[in-house]
């Protein structure tokens, strides 16, 4: 079942049109007619009935969909910049997993730096990636990105719980799931270098609780998908 997201609001009963790609879509690439599709507005979700009439592509709105689709508590990924590929692959299924936020951020160990001749290109390109993943995995909001910032914009963030990917073998931070509470959280997650001493202090000295993934070091990509993995599971089951 395919699903688009409309900036208007609607009743059922309603026929309503789809924007320009998304019909071009919808009629042209995968040539849809007389099917159910699922229709989000306002982070409400529809089914509708899509077809084709005169050349243009309509939906007749049937019924709302009953079933919550978002976790019960918001999730903030902060990721410190990576390889392009790698990076979109976070924010794919970090939005298959539920995030609410996604920050990426430059921290002393990031072999990729921000180019921000390309900046605009690049907030379009992720935006395009975390919307597309939405109506695969049939979300009803779309995850907001926060243009990219500086590891010290992050020290002072306020929420419920906030934790820190520790991958210190040394000196092993507690399992991320044995610390894990209820409510809106905020992980983060270094480059391919880790952090340093003093980024781990800084984030300890401001409230984030320093936590371990296990007995080896995971590759930044996979902490991320391993992090937002643990903490969706949790909170939808504490949310139900």
């Amino acid at each position: 079942m395919y699903q688009f997201f409309v900036d208007h609001t609607f009743e059922i009963g309603d026929t309503i049109s789809l924007d320009k790609a998304q019909e071009h879509h919808a009629k042209n690439v995968v040539r849809l007619n007389n099917e159910i599709v699922r229709i989000v507005s306002n982070g409400i979700g529809y089914y509708g009935k899509g077809y084709v009439k005169d050349n243009q592509f309509y939906i007749d709105i049937l019924e709302k969909d009953s079933l919550i689709r978002e976790l019960p508590y918001q999730i903030t990924l902060a990721i410190a910049l990576i390889r392009r590929e790698k990076m979109e692959l976070i924010l794919q299924k970090a939005t298959e997993l539920g995030v609410h936020t996604i920050i990426p951020f430059i921290s002393s160990r990031c072999v990729v730096q921000e180019k921000k001749e390309k900046g605009d290109k690049l907030m379009e390109r992720w935006n395009r990636i975390v919307q597309e993943s939405c109506a695969q995995c049939k979300r009803d909001k779309i995850p907001t990105i926060s243009s990219i910032q500086k590891i010290e914009d992050l020290y002072s963030l306020s929420y419920e719980n906030k934790y820190i990917a520790n991958s210190d073998l040394d000196n092993p931070s507690p399992l991320f799931q044995s610390v894990l509470h209820k409510g809106d959280s905020m992980i983060v997650i270094g480059p391919e270098g880790g952090f340093s001493f003093n980024e781990i202090e800084h984030f300890k000295e401001n409230g984030f609780t320093s936590v371990s993934f296990g007995n080896r070091i995971l590759r930044a990509e996979t902490a991320a998908i391993y992090a937002m993995s643990l903490l969706s599971s949790y909170l939808d089951e504490v949310g139900k």
